[in-house]
C-alpha cells in the first residue's frame, strides 16, 4: 500500500504537469469504502490523510467533496445508503447522479 505522502506526492507531480500545460485541474475526495470485501481498517487513516490533503492543498483549482457529501451521518465511514451500489464501494445509481450534481455546480455553477 502507498502511504499518504506518496499518494500526494502523486496528485502533486499530475497538478503540477497539468498547469505547466495550462491546464486546470479539479480533484474529488476518496469515497468511503467501508463495508467494501477487500475493506480493512488500515486503510482508513490513508483515505482520511489524502482528503485531508486534497481539501487544504493548494495545487488544485477546485475541490469537490465527494467524501462529505456521499457518506452517511451516522456512520462516516460508510455510504449513505440511498447513495451505495451495494457493494460499499461504487455509488448507487442516485449516487453517480449526486456526484455529476457535485460536480456541476463546482464546474459551472461557481463560475
Amino acid at each position: 500500500m502507498p502511504t499518504v505522502q506518496e499518494l500526494c506526492e502523486g496528485l502533486r507531480f499530475y497538478a503540477d504537469t497539468a498547469h505547466k500545460a495550462g491546464i486546470k485541474v479539479y480533484i474529488g475526495t476518496l469515497l468511503p469504502i467501508m463495508g467494501w470485501r477487500t475493506y480493512e481498517d488500515f486503510r482508513e487513516p490513508i483515505r482520511q490523510g489524502v482528503n485531508e490533503w486534497i481539501r487544504t492543498s493548494d495545487c488544485f483549482d477546485g475541490v469537490v467533496d465527494f467524501d462529505l457529501e456521499m457518506r452517511d451521518g451516522q456512520n462516516q465511514l460508510m455510504f449513505k445508503s440511498e447513495y451505495d451500489s451495494g457493494d460499499h464501494l461504487h455509488p448507487s445509481w442516485e449516487g453517480a447522479k449526486k456526484m455529476a450534481e457535485l460536480v456541476y455546480d463546482k464546474l459551472i455553477g461557481e463560475n
